[in-house]
């Protein structure tokens, strides 16, 4: 972006400009630095999300036919509890999948991308500002 750097008259006007980019960096950097590790655990949570949601639909998968052909016994209410335990174990990490999912992995990296176009371009009127600066 072409920034109006004729219309600073002084090297204070300079001086001024420069400590909110210093302030702005500051910050972007914090954010970034957050960002980064909200998208690392963001990614190791929504990869581990989805191996356990797809070991309980394996599981589910096998159960459920399984479970009406078993005679009334120990083994059959054995089974079905384990089939009610992985039922309601998936439905929980469904519902979670939102919040630490793909999706929430997607939400970060967008974040970080964000933040460094930010730096990148309050950088550049840094670069600008000092250059223009050393003209006055």
């Amino acid at each position: 972006m072409a920034y109006s750097l004729s219309q600073l008259a002084t090297t204070a006007d300079c001086d001024q400009v420069l400590a909110y980019i210093s302030d702005e960096l500051r910050v972007l950097n914090q954010r970034r630095s957050e960002f980064t590790y909200q998208r690392d655990t963001a990614t190791s949570t929504s990869a581990e999300l989805q191996a356990e949601l797809t070991a309980l639909n394996a599981e589910i998968d096998y159960l459920t036919p399984l479970i009406p052909t078993l005679p009334a016994s120990k083994k059959r209410k054995e089974r079905e509890n384990e089939l009610r335990r992985s039922t309601d174990r998936r439905d929980e990490l469904v519902a979670r999948q939102g919040e630490r999912g793909a999706v929430s992995l997607l939400i970060r990296e967008l974040e970080l991308a964000q933040a460094e176009v930010q730096i990148t371009e309050t950088k550049a009127l840094e670069a600008g500002v000092t250059a223009f600066r050393a003209t006055l």
